[in-house]
């Protein structure tokens, strides 16, 4: 199999925007960076924002009385609600 590397292109597209949108993607402009770096950027953090994975063991160093407290409050929370709106 072989390749010509020198064939490949890379396939731009024009889009239009509000001045508003166009002023912020501005101010998260990196120097040396296109407005398509920026966008890429901005959507990559979004997508691992949104990843749910990195939020496990974040609370691995709370103390177990904390934790304990945390859950009698959201004890007494449910039955305050069930007792509200039953």
């Amino acid at each position: 199999m072989h390749i010509n590397i020198n064939n490949m292109t890379m396939v731009s597209k024009n889009i239009s925007i509000r001045k508003v949108l166009y002023d912020r993607l501005e101010l998260h402009k990196k120097p040396g960076e296109s407005f398509s770096d920026v966008i890429e950027r901005l959507l990559d953090k979004q997508k691992d924002e949104r990843d749910i994975m990195k939020c496990f063991g974040l609370w691995s160093n709370i103390p177990e009385n904390l934790i304990a407290e945390m859950r009698e409050h959201n004890k007494e929370m449910r039955q305050a609600f069930t007792e509200r709106f039953t």
